[in-house]
């Protein structure tokens, strides 16, 4: 509606912004702790985000931007209660999480999030607790616009 409304009347960042927010939908992408898009759309949603900040990193909207972008990164990392990536009595990826990396990884090998993913995909048993601070801490290394 804004996007139609006031089109012309914008800057180039807040036209991008607008769009960034019409992709992610009016629905919630997570509702009850459960994912309600699948990891592959909220792939494309982290990319998206990731396009917007190397393309207006002195934007005024940029500081909204990275905190969505790092809350979506790491739910598609780390999953969430009713959508989990890790088994945790296994220490392992669940085969579909670790497909879906894989695949990111592959087709987007210079995103920040194909960084972290990697991280991910190296490790031989996985703690949550530990991966979740870690992902934290490595959010802040890999991602220096934050």
């Amino acid at each position: 509606f804004y996007k139609i409304l006031f089109a012309e009347k914008i800057t180039l960042d807040y036209r991008a912004y607008l769009a960034l927010k019409e992709a992610e939908g009016g629905d919630a992408i997570v509702q009850d702790a459960f994912l309600v898009i699948s990891q592959k759309e909220l792939a494309d949603l982290l990319l998206k985000h990731e396009y917007f900040i190397s393309k207006y990193p002195n934007s005024k909207l940029l500081k909204g931007v990275n905190s969505r972008y790092k809350s979506l990164q790491k739910t598609y990392l780390l999953g969430i209660d009713n959508s989990p990536v890790i088994d945790d009595s296994k220490g392992l990826l669940y085969a579909k999480a670790k497909k879906e990396f894989q695949r990111f990884v592959e087709a987007y090998p210079k995103s920040p999030t194909s960084k972290l993913v990697n991280v991910i995909l190296a490790e031989k048993q996985i703690d949550y607790s530990t991966l979740y601070n870690k992902i934290e801490q490595l959010q802040n290394q890999f991602l220096y616009w934050l």
